[in-house]
């Protein structure tokens, strides 16, 4: 019998575990969220997303942006928030708290302009005397 115990404790330390996904709010403080949500990654509110953060990747990390992707409502770190349902972009604030949303890229155009005229944003460019960093 306990030769059996043990064979069951070792197979069950021994099995890979899965871990568990995190919330989106594991970023609350630490980074302001680009959440989009796609049908696919052939879609065009993916590549246009896509795109976007390539092209200002020096403006996103100067904002403390992070960009979590949700295919067909999956992602393999998190948990699809209640917001999500559909394509569409939303930004998520330091707080954790939703800003502003879009069915479609139309959120990208302004989402510089939404930022930095947040007051967390505004002492971070008056500490630096409105310099831009990019």
């Amino acid at each position: 019998m306990l030769n059996t115990l043990c064979v069951i404790a070792l197979a069950l330390v021994a099995m890979p575990m899965a871990e568990a996904k995190k919330d989106i709010n594991s970023r609350k403080w630490k980074n302001r969220l680009l959440v989009a949500s796609v049908s696919d990654t052939e879609s065009d509110l993916y590549e246009t997303t896509k795109s976007f953060v390539e092209d200002n990747e020096c403006d996103m990390a100067d904002r403390s942006m992070k960009t979590i992707y949700f295919v067909d409502g999956q992602n393999n770190l998190y948990d699809t928030p209640g917001f999500v349902n559909g394509e569409g972009l939303w930004l998520v604030g330091f707080d954790g708290g939703k800003k502003k949303s879009s069915d479609d890229a139309e959120l990208l155009d302004e989402l510089f302009d939404l930022i930095d005229a947040m007051p967390m944003r505004k002492d971070q460019l008056r500490a630096r005397d409105n310099k831009a960093v990019c």
